[in-house]
């Protein structure tokens, strides 16, 4: 998904053209000479869709802001939570961006410590496990009555660097396993998602109130290191007992926060202040706090968080998937930004912000190239021609292409293409806990273009249902390519980057080339031109009634041409230069 931040480009100029610049200087290096290359920019200019709009904006020509529907985000009369994406115009930071929870005063004060019995076996090697690490943890942080402020700060943030790591590991796994089963994940992905994205906001707040020194630091990512690459491996044995595991581990840290509660208001503890002193900035903007909140407004929040909720079915839809009214299109040719959280669409099977094209700029997407004038350049490019010439060979790739073979060539490409933005969104959250520093927005961007990539493959699955042999062809490629991308990422994330933007310059060739045998007429495939378009796509991309399978090829292609603009973007940033791409803003030059 593709949005400029505010303060890149404030408006669009005519077709062809540069988009103007509000602040040129204050783009990281190397931003500038690439939204120069025209060789580029043309393959999405004038896009025509909305963007944030800034406080220089003139009432004239802002256009509509994504924010959320009335009455969602808000706690309700009757003490009930809703859901909330958290959009806030203010909030240049970008820390959070996927749904949560806000709550009511009624709601905080209702929470408890609870305990589920354990009544299976997971449930009895779960709270075995939860019970050992938190016996070692208590002695580890000195935990107990008479706690100092730095001792209660100490454990909250290394609990928290700790937490955020189970529902990315999860998230990443299931995405990766609804790719290369090519099923739906029912919603599952999501709620992980949000939950990692909780749990790192939690750590982003406590770290206004300390800044830990090297020693801290140190045992963070030696804890994050072993703890990672347990429950890695866990959840891929046993993810049931994994989700009990967290569940247990979510009771304990109820009572963690109740006593810190109950300290803070005997008014003779060491953090009794925090009854009085303000909240931070950042959690005031997450929780949507009152004016006035303060420290103790904040654990009760984090409490209500942690709180366990009831287990999912293994077999069915993700429990808490929300369903969240989506905002609808600008009358004029402008279109917001959605979450796509359509009521009627059950299966929840993407939750996350993406484009919304007009027909215009569909047409307007064409193959481009960017010049390769760097080592990564050319390392990348390299790279990609020579998995297109491999991947050209084993599938057939010409002209006079059968249907099947068309259908065989898309579905193998989006099972790989989702991979490179959830590794690359994994690593920098897992990054961000172990650092303890914002991330500046990247994580949201690269989950949303893995999420749009497997969104691509559920619908091209319509038409197709893959054999064994295609099944295990994608199983062993997605290995591969799964942990050859991830260390490379570790090593040359740059690279990784320009890797990618090549790759959807070639995705962008091969969608126009199936545009063109649709259009010819006379091809194996010409008869897409009349196909109804699935249900799926219809609902993800909002096409008009009576949209064909040619349709959906145009919003495909329009989806790579932009993730090849924002990969080569990534690729002449620093790893710490803050994401141009700003939530609600849907504008690519």
């Amino acid at each position: 998904m593709l949005r400029l931040a505010a303060g890149v480009p404030r408006r669009l100029i005519g077709r062809g053209s540069l988009p103007a610049f509000a602040n040129s200087s204050a783009l990281p290096a190397g931003v500038d000479s690439l939204l120069a290359s025209s060789q580029h920019v043309s393959a999405v200019d004038e896009p025509h869709r909305a963007h944030q709009a800034s406080p220089e904006d003139s009432a004239e020509s802002r256009p509509s802001l994504t924010v959320p529907a009335e009455g969602v985000g808000q706690p309700s009369a009757d003490g009930q939570i809703q859901p909330t994406p958290a959009m806030h115009e203010n909030s240049q930071d970008r820390d959070y961006l996927l749904m949560h929870p806000v709550y009511t005063q009624d709601y905080l004060v209702t929470v408890k410590p609870t305990h589920k019995p354990r009544e299976t076996m997971r449930d009895r090697v779960g709270f075995a496990a939860v019970q050992v690490l938190r016996w070692c943890f208590d002695r580890a942080s000195g935990y107990g009555p008479n706690m100092s402020e730095r001792q209660w700060l100490r454990r909250i943030l290394f609990l928290e660097t700790v937490a955020g790591v189970p529902g990315m590991v999860a998230g990443m796994l299931r995405h990766m396993r609804s790719l290369r089963s090519m099923e739906r994940d029912r919603g599952w992905i999501h709620t992980l998602l949000e939950e990692a994205e909780n749990e790192r906001m939690h750590l982003l707040t406590f770290l206004q109130l300390r800044h830990p020194g090297i020693m801290f630091r140190s045992m963070v990512l030696l804890g994050q290191g072993g703890f990672f690459n347990a429950y890695m491996l866990a959840y891929i044995v046993w993810p049931r007992a994994c989700h009990s595991f967290i569940g247990y581990l979510e009771e304990e840290a109820v009572r963690t926060y109740t006593h810190a509660l109950s300290d803070i208001d005997s008014g003779k503890s060491a953090i009794s202040h925090w009854a009085t002193t303000p909240a931070p900035d950042i959690a005031v903007k997450y929780w949507r706090l009152e004016p006035g909140s303060t420290l103790r407004d904040v654990v009760l929040n984090v409490r209500a968080d942690e709180e366990p909720q009831p287990a999912s079915n293994e077999e069915g839809r993700a429990v808490f998937a929300p369903i969240r009214e989506a905002p609808k299109p600008v009358v004029g040719g402008e279109v917001q930004p959605t979450p796509s959280t359509q009521q009627d669409f059950v299966n929840n099977d993407y939750m996350l912000m993406h484009p919304v094209y007009t027909q215009e700029y569909l047409a307007s997407v064409k193959p481009t190239h960017k010049p390769r004038e760097t080592v990564r350049d050319k390392v990348g490019y390299a790279a990609i021609q020579a998995l297109r010439w491999g991947f050209d060979r084993a599938c057939g790739y010409g002209p006079n292409m059968s249907e099947r073979q068309w259908l065989r060539r898309m579905l193998f490409l989006e099972t790989v293409a989702g991979v490179p933005g959830m590794v690359a969104g994994m690593l920098r959250h897992m990054r961000s806990l172990r650092s303890m520093r914002r991330d500046h927005g990247w994580i949201h961007t690269l989950l949303e273009e893995a999420e749009n990539e497997r969104m691509h493959l559920l619908t091209f699955l319509k038409l197709r249902e893959p054999g064994p042999l295609f099944r295990s062809t994608v199983l062993l490629g997605q290995g591969v390519f799964f942990n050859a991308y991830t260390l490379a990422y570790i090593l040359w994330p740059r690279c990784c980057h320009a890797f990618i933007g090549y790759l959807e310059e070639e995705a962008v060739r091969t969608y126009t080339h199936a545009v063109e045998e649709i259009d010819s007429g006379t091809s194996s495939i010409s008869h897409w031109a009349t196909t109804p378009a699935p249900d799926i796509a219809v609902s993800y991309w909002r096409l008009e009634p009576g949209a064909t399978l040619r349709d959906v090829v145009l919003n495909v292609r329009a989806d790579e041409a932009a993730h090849s603009f924002v990969n080569h973007t990534f690729a002449a940033l620093g790893k710490d230069a803050e994401n141009p791409f700003s939530k609600g803003s849907l504008h690519v030059p």
